[in-house]
Formats: structure tokens, C-alpha cells, sequence
């Protein structure tokens, strides 16, 4: 009896590792696929979800993944008996019984999207998804993106543009969030310029910015970037040319013919006694002839103050790594960080362990609104 239990347990292990070792018969290594066209229409499927809408979403749509590898292998999901889009009824179905639950509609831009190339349904479910979480970040990123990228529509239609853009900032409920709303909308006026379409919304924004704030200067900051690239156009339109002084000029000539009916009150120029005269750019500066054109140095100089924080950020990475702060440029240069040359007539340098800019003094006060 005192042999057999250690006999037994010898077996045993002797089966169980055999066992493990061996293939099942018949075993066949394929991927776990599924066909989705049985899934009900959203207002069945919430009937009988007996008050569990939200979690029998949730359950399906992870069922729902062992299909994704099938599409993404043959680039289509249409269901064999009807010829509909088995994604787009996954979707429709999810999304009637959760809208709220926004990872649905990230599910969609993949394989709707990415995948079958479908923008006009994900266009749907994203407008959608933002008629029930008008306040998503993600949702609004998605549709910014997709009107961007494949519409065009900064470059079809900039003024629609910049007005889904200001719809998702009124919808943003942190200023933080405004802000990246803002960015996004300060670069494409940069890229694609037309002139001054964007500015009665910075003027808004302004008469709500608190003085003083961060918010308030980088509201005052672009408008007065977007006032001076369009001065740089007109006294280009206008001819202006560069005096023996370096100080630009233009003819009263040109500007009654430009401007028949008076001088805008932010145009680049101004009347002076019976002539006119070039104004100081929108930050003070006065604009300046490079390249073969009028030029604002106010603008290229807030560039660089923008430019100046990333560098401070990579002044203290370098701390961090030699163990000690680079006290000037040359030997934050010499580390390895790339600073790029400053713009004209201004310099860098480093104060109290950042990054900062130094610029000429301004000519005139800068332009308030």
C-alpha cells in the first residue's frame, strides 16, 4: 500500500506532462473569425436588453474583435446574404444603445476610417456623437482631423473651417483644452492666409480674456500676428519700396487707388499732413524690407518668444542629464540642444535657468484693440 501512492503519483506526472506535450488531434492553428450578421437593429437590441443597454453594448462589441482580424484581412465586411456593411450595423446598433460611451465612435474612425476608407459613414457617426457629447475633446479632434485630411477643407472652404473650429472651442469647458483649440486655429491662419477673416473672432475672444492672464496675452499675441502678416500683404499690394534710410514708403497714389473710399483703421499706413506714411507693425516695430518684400519684425520676434519655451524645456532635460545647468547658449550648443539662429536684430540668452529673447526696443507702443 506504501509503494502505490508514490507508484500513482509517479503516473500521474508522467500522463500530465505527456499530456501537455503532445498536439490535440485534429487541433488546426486559424484565427477565431465571426460573421455579425445577426446582430439586431438598435431598438430591438434595447428592448431586449431588459435595462442593460450600456453593458450588452459593451459585451458585443467585444465579441466583436475576433471579426476585426477577418475584415482587416480582406478588406471588406459586407454580409454574404444581404450585402450590408456588418461595421456600420455594429456601429449603428452600439451606438443606439450607449452613446454616451465615445470608445465606440474611436472604433469606428479605425475601421470605418482607416481600414475600409468609408469617411462619409465616419462622418456620420462622429456629427452624431457629437449631437450626444457635445463636450468631448476626442470626438472633436476626430472630426477636425477628418475634414482636414480628407475633405481639404482648409483649402476648399477656409471660412468653414474656421468656423467648425470656433464651434469646438465654444464647446470646450477648460481654458486648457481652448487653448490646443486655439493653436489649432493659429496655425492654419498661418498656413493658409487669406486675410482678415479670422479676426472679429480674436476680437471676441479678447473682449471675454481677462487682462493679465495667459489667456488674454496669447488671444492679443495672434491677433496682432494676424494684423501684421496682412500689413505685410497690402504694402506689398501697395508697392511699397525701401528709402535710402531702410524706412519703407509707398506713394498717396497707390493708396487712393487701393483704398477708394478712406484708409482702414488697421491698415499698415496712415495719413500725414498731405502724404502718407508706413505705421509701425501691430507690436511696435517698424517694418522692415527682406527677401524683396515687406517684412514685420514684431511677428518674427513672437515666433521666436513661442520658440523660447520649448527651449527652456530643453535647458532643464540637459540639467537633468550633465547634473548641472549650461549658464549660456554656446554651451547649451555645445550639449547637443539645437537653438536656431534668433531673427534678425534679436538674441538669445539664458536668465534664471530658462530661455528667454531679447529684441530691439519697440519704435511705438503696440497696437491695443
Amino acid at each position: 500500500m506504501r509503494l502505490l501512492l508514490p507508484v500513482a503519483a509517479v503516473l500521474a506526472a508522467t500522463t500530465l506532462v505527456g499530456w501537455n506535450a503532445t498536439r490535440f488531434v485534429g487541433a488546426e492553428a486559424r484565427i477565431r473569425t465571426k460573421e455579425l450578421d445577426f446582430l439586431p437593429s438598435p431598438l430591438a437590441a434595447r428592448l431586449t436588453a431588459c435595462g442593460h443597454a450600456n453593458t450588452l453594448a459593451k459585451l458585443r462589441w467585444i465579441d466583436s474583435f475576433a471579426y476585426f482580424q477577418l475584415v482587416l484581412d480582406r478588406k471588406d465586411d459586407r454580409i454574404s446574404a444581404t450585402g450590408e456593411s456588418a461595421f456600420e450595423r455594429l456601429y449603428a446598433m452600439l451606438v443606439g444603445m450607449d452613446p454616451h460611451f465615445t470608445e465606440y465612435h474611436n472604433s469606428a474612425a479605425l475601421n470605418l476610417g482607416a481600414i475600409l476608407d468609408r469617411p462619409h459613414r465616419l462622418l456620420a457617426i462622429l456629427t452624431q456623437g457629437l449631437i450626444d457629447n457635445p463636450h468631448d475633446t476626442g470626438l472633436w479632434r476626430q472630426l477636425a482631423v477628418l475634414m482636414h485630411t480628407h475633405y481639404k477643407l482648409e483649402e476648399r472652404h477656409l471660412v468653414q473651417f474656421n468656423a467648425l473650429l470656433d464651434d469646438w472651442a465654444a464647446h470646450e469647458l477648460t481654458a486648457e483644452r481652448q487653448q490646443q483649440v486655439w493653436d489649432w486655429k493659429a496655425s492654419f491662419g498661418r498656413r493658409t492666409y487669406q486675410g482678415l477673416e479670422q479676426v472679429p473672432y480674436w476680437l471676441e475672444q479678447l473682449r471675454h480674456a481677462k487682462t493679465g492672464t495667459p489667456t488674454h496675452d496669447f488671444v492679443l499675441g495672434t491677433l496682432r500676428e494676424q494684423l501684421a502678416r496682412w500689413g505685410e500683404q497690402e504694402l506689398k499690394a501697395l508697392g511699397a519700396q525701401p528709402g535710402p534710410d531702410g524706412i519703407l514708403t509707398v506713394t498717396a497714389e497707390a493708396v487712393a487707388r487701393h483704398w477708394p473710399g478712406g484708409i482702414p483703421s488697421v491698415a499698415p499706413v496712415r495719413a500725414a499732413g498731405s502724404g502718407v506714411v508706413v505705421r509701425e507693425d501691430p507690436f511696435g516695430f517698424a517694418y522692415t524690407w527682406v527677401d524683396g518684400a515687406p517684412f514685420s519684425p514684431g511677428r518674427a520676434y513672437r515666433r521666436a518668444l513661442n520658440m523660447a519655451d520649448n527651449l527652456s524645456a530643453k535647458l532643464a532635460d540637459n540639467a537633468v542629464t550633465a547634473k548641472a545647468w549650461a549658464t549660456t547658449i554656446d554651451a547649451l550648443r555645445t550639449a547637443g540642444v539645437t537653438v536656431p539662429p534668433p531673427p534678425a536684430g534679436a538674441s538669445w540668452r539664458i536668465k534664471d535657468q530658462r530661455v528667454v529673447l531679447d529684441t530691439p526696443t519697440v519704435v511705438a507702443p503696440p497696437w491695443t484693440f
